[in-house]
């Protein structure tokens, strides 16, 4: 398994524990009532690769290359969930400087 096939929602919830995962996802639900595990796998998966300084078009291309069975549109779904997003990237962040 490469470091872009990895569930990042899982690394996440590994991390920083159900509580924190729970709330994110929760604020992912409200953002996108159609959401699906699948859904969130995508948003942890955008959160992350942005948070490494992805473009928004290889974001597409990683998610389609290693997910191919699911429709993404990075930039609509970057719009529906930027508070969820931006929640996800501030623990990330926090993880760093703690070093």
């Amino acid at each position: 398994m490469g470091f872009f096939d990895m569930n990042f929602n899982n690394l996440f919830y590994e991390k920083h524990g159900k509580v924190i995962y729970e709330t994110i996802t929760k604020k992912i639900a409200q953002e996108s009532p159609n959401y699906t595990n699948e859904y969130i796998e995508v948003i942890f998966k955008i959160a992350y690769l942005g948070f490494f300084g992805l473009s928004d078009n290889a974001i597409q291309q990683m998610i389609k290359d290693i997910m191919p069975n699911q429709k993404v549109d990075v930039v609509n779904m970057k719009k529906l969930n930027t508070s969820s997003i931006k929640e996800i990237q501030k623990y990330l962040n926090a993880t760093i400087n703690k070093r």
